[in-house]
């Protein structure tokens, strides 16, 4: 999923990053990624939900609304590889369930969105 956010939203400069691997010298913007809780739901099926956090300098309120947005675009219900093993590729088809309201983070000096996706799990 790094490689395929990488590749399209080039605008997001910093890179792609797990939870506490940025910090306010990381170049901005970046993103942060993290696997959220699985829920089950006995007639859906289990889901896994997938956060996208994109950070940019304060007070650009404008590129984190465009960042943000390049980011649903480029996961909202497509077909993303997620690796493979013994010649077979996987893939996750996430989906776009909401964004939050920007916020700010004071350890890393900057503006914040939280992008939240949903993926079904075979089980």
């Amino acid at each position: 999923m790094r490689a395929h956010l990488v590749t399209n939203c080039p605008s997001i400069t910093g890179g792609f990053f797990q939870p506490q691997a940025a910090d306010k010298s990381t170049t901005k913007p970046f993103a942060v990624l993290r696997l959220g809780p699985e829920d089950a739901d006995p007639k859906q099926g289990y889901s896994k939900r997938v956060l996208v956090t994109v950070h940019a300098e304060r007070g650009d309120y404008d590129t984190l609304d465009s960042l943000v947005r390049s980011v649903v675009d480029a996961l909202n219900g497509g077909k993303i590889p997620a690796g493979s093993s013994g010649g077979t590729s996987f893939y996750v088809y996430l989906y776009h369930t909401g964004t939050t309201a920007e916020w700010h983070d004071d350890d890393r000096l900057t503006i914040f969105k939280t992008a939240e996706f949903e993926t079904k799990l075979a089980r």
